[in-house]
C-alpha cells in the first residue's frame, strides 16, 4: 500500500492501472530488469509528484537497462522531467526500495 502515498489524486487521469497488490509489484519489480529505453524522437515530460511522508528517488531506465538516477523529491515536492515516450521510469524510497514503474507517455502525464 505504499505506493498510494506515491502517486498523485488524479489517478483516473494518469495511470492505467495501480500496482497494489504484493504479485502485482513483484511482478513489476522483475519487469525492470527486462525494459530498455527505446529511441525517442518527441520529446515529452513527466512529472512525479510525493504525497508520502519519504523522499522518492526517480530513476531513468537508460539503453541498455540501467537504472541512471535523475531526482529526489521531497515529501509534499514535485519535479518535472524532460524525457521520451517508450522511456521507462523506476521509483524508490529514500532507503532505494522499490515502488513503482512507469513508463512516459506523448501526452502529460502525473505521477
Amino acid at each position: 500500500m505504499r505506493i498510494l502515498g506515491v502517486l498523485a489524486a488524479s489517478l483516473a487521469l494518469c495511470l492505467a492501472s495501480i500496482p497494489v497488490g504484493n504479485e502485482l509489484l513483484g511482478a513489476q519489480c522483475a519487469q525492470e530488469r527486462r525494459l530498455r529505453s527505446l529511441e525517442g524522437t518527441t520529446s515529452t515530460s513527466i512529472t512525479f509528484v510525493n504525497y508520502s511522508r519519504d523522499m522518492i528517488r526517480t530513476y531513468w531506465i537508460d539503453y541498455w537497462g540501467v537504472r541512471k538516477f535523475c531526482a529526489a523529491v521531497p515529501p509534499g515536492g514535485s519535479h518535472v522531467q524532460q524525457t521520451f515516450p517508450a522511456h521507462p521510469w523506476a521509483v524508490t524510497n529514500s532507503q532505494g526500495n522499490w515502488l513503482t514503474l512507469r513508463e512516459a507517455m506523448a501526452k502529460y502525464r502525473r505521477i
